[in-house]
């Protein structure tokens, strides 16, 4: 019972990271890395408040995280971000963590849309995911 439990657990916070890591990217605007056609362990993209955001593969911690440019220096996301618009306040985004991920690879078709590969480590079985994410403000952003 112990160990379904665990394993109860550990497919809730990869479906959890996964989905965060989705809902991120569909908020995005415009995809900058890697270039349409290509693939890399990285994927940096413009977020709807115009910010540079990268999410990568952090292999010796096996998590795919994400950091939001200050600056110039890379910084990890750990607290929900709000913007202002003509509306009112709107969640721009929720920091991705995927634990458990031994790979990520992320393969750009356009500069609005990116397949998703990853292996999810599962109590020493590993599992695919593969996704095709796009995105739904391209060509949108908040001052």
């Amino acid at each position: 019972v112990i160990g379904m439990g665990r394993r109860s657990h550990i497919q809730k916070d990869a479906k959890a990271g996964i989905r965060r890591l989705t809902y991120r990217l569909r908020e995005g605007i415009q995809i900058l890395s890697p270039p349409a056609g290509t693939s890399a362990s990285e994927l940096t993209f413009r977020d709807i408040s115009n910010a540079d955001i990268r999410i990568r593969h952090v292999p010796a911690e096996k998590k795919v995280v994400s950091e939001r440019d200050q600056n110039g220096t890379w910084v990890r996301e750990v607290d929900p971000e709000m913007v202002a618009t003509p509306t009112g306040p709107a969640l721009v985004s929720w920091p991705v963590q995927v634990l458990n991920c031994n790979a990520a690879r992320f393969t750009v078709i356009s500069g609005s849309c990116v397949t998703i590969q990853a292996s999810i480590e599962n109590e020493g079985t590993v599992g695919s995911l593969l996704t095709v994410v796009k995105l739904r403000n391209a060509g949108k952003a908040y001052q």
